[in-house]
């Protein structure tokens, strides 16, 4: 590169020295723009990237030079021009020889220009790829998008002289750096370039901080217990292992990607299958510990286990519930419930009916088996962690209101309230 701005810079020199002698008080036309042309010795042009570069090196000489210049007085000594410009070109042009340079001049003039390189020129490029963090899964489109790297690398690289290795190699650098500012804004490349006939290009992706450290799955249900799903969870983080020391923007960026595996992989679970499990996204938190929300519903059952802690209550304070249904359709369910008390040493047990009304809202009637007491119940999601519960005692003429907030998974609280009393009642959802 320094040979490159050094032969530019003598370039312009002696063009100017050459053609300083012109009048400064000639007649229009003047010239207004320059255009260069290149191509090699065969008359064929020049990759893309690489004429562009070298036109543009080429224009900044020749606009210093021509620009502003009387057309008359440029156009009769048009070969000595030309001869000038091969001779200057041929000193800036590191690797090339210029076997002809022809100028058509007028306002807008024109420059062609006829390279023939130095020696070998690279005939076959490589990539070698060095990353170690991508996840398994992205490889297919990682490889997809570098080959694209490629086709872009090699309009710079191919038929280049050996010889121009040095402002090759910078050019080839630029176009990464380019191209990774668009395309992996998440990493960092550094580039390596070994010029030959056979060039090889090695590339090296640095993710930039923050990194992703580690990843949590939390899988919500309402039809199964907590306990029934860990073994799911805790393959399904073992399967987004490939997304650690990735950039947290990154994931971002290609959440729907990681939650398409986790869900792909849940779908072939042996646990999963046998539960009938359907499994739905409900967010990607993209994070030093990122988070993946599933929902995961069982078509067949319906199954929790809840410890209740009543304080304020004057009997029954505390008690273990286990329900366990099937659903017998989409909306409908027959269980059997199950009341213990440990303080009492008694239990009391129920058979029901639920009916899914809506996404948000589920009512039905049960049964005490001992009594016959009949109970209607209904619950209604209220939008976020709040829900309402209400269950009506027919045999008693009496209500019970629930207001719940849900904490976390396993523990939420719950203000209830009946015809004689109120109280704060702790929920453990096991």
């Amino acid at each position: 590169m320094n040979r490159w701005l050094l032969g530019l810079c003598l370039g312009m020199c002696l063009l100017a020295q050459c053609l300083g002698t012109l009048p400064a008080s000639a007649a229009e036309p003047i010239i207004s723009k320059v255009a260069v042309n290149i191509s090699d010795d065969k008359g064929q042009p020049l990759p893309r990237k690489l004429a562009l570069r070298i036109q543009a090196s080429v224009n900044a000489v020749a606009e210093q030079v021509l620009l502003g210049r009387p057309v008359t007085v440029i156009e009769p000594k048009q070969a000595v021009y030309e001869r000038m410009v091969r001779e200057v070109f041929d000193r800036i042009l590191i690797g090339y020889s210029v076997e002809r340079a022809s100028i058509s001049v007028g306002e807008e003039t024109q420059i062609s220009l006829r390279l023939s390189p130095w020696g070998d020129v690279v005939e076959q490029t490589t990539l070698v790829v060095e990353e170690k963090s991508f996840p398994p899964q992205g490889r297919a489109e990682l490889d997809a998008k570098l080959e694209t790297l490629k086709n872009i690398l090699d309009e710079v690289l191919l038929g280049m002289p050996v010889d121009s290795a040095d402002w090759g190699t910078g050019l080839a650098r630029t176009v990464v750096r380019e191209w990774f500012t668009d395309q992996l804004p998440e990493f960092r490349p550094e580039v390596e370039v070994a010029v030959g006939k056979k060039t090889q290009i090695k590339l090296t992706m640095t993710p930039q901080a923050p990194l992703v450290q580690a990843l949590k799955v939390t899988l919500r249900s309402r039809s199964l217990p907590n306990v029934l799903l860990y073994n799911a969870q805790k393959d399904l983080e073992q399967e987004g292992q490939g997304w650690l020391q990735l950039p947290v923007s990154f994931v971002a960026r290609y959440e729907k990607t990681l939650a398409d595996q986790l869900l792909a992989k849940a779908a072939t679970h042996s646990w999963v299958k046998q539960m009938g499990l359907q499994m739905r996204l409900v967010e990607v938190r993209a994070g030093p510990v990122t988070e993946v929300v599933l929902d995961a519903e069982s078509r067949y059952y319906r199954m929790f286990a809840e410890g209740y802690l009543d304080m304020g209550k004057k009997n029954e304070a505390t008690r273990v519930r286990l329900h366990a249904g099937w659903k017998a359709t989409p909306q409908g369910e027959l269980f059997v419930e199950g009341d213990f008390f440990p303080n009492d040493v008694k239990n009391r047990w129920y058979s029901g009916l639920g009916w899914q009304v809506s996404s948000q809202t589920e009512a039905g009637v049960k049964y005490q088996f001992r009594d016959g007491e009949k109970i209607i119940w209904m619950r209604q999601q209220l939008g976020g962690p709040w829900s309402l519960r209400l269950e009506r005692y027919e045999d008693k003429h009496a209500s019970e209101l629930g207001v719940r907030y849900r904490l976390h998974e396993f523990l939420s609280a719950e203000y209830v309230l009946t015809n004689e009393e109120r109280w704060l009642r702790l929920i453990a959802t096991f």
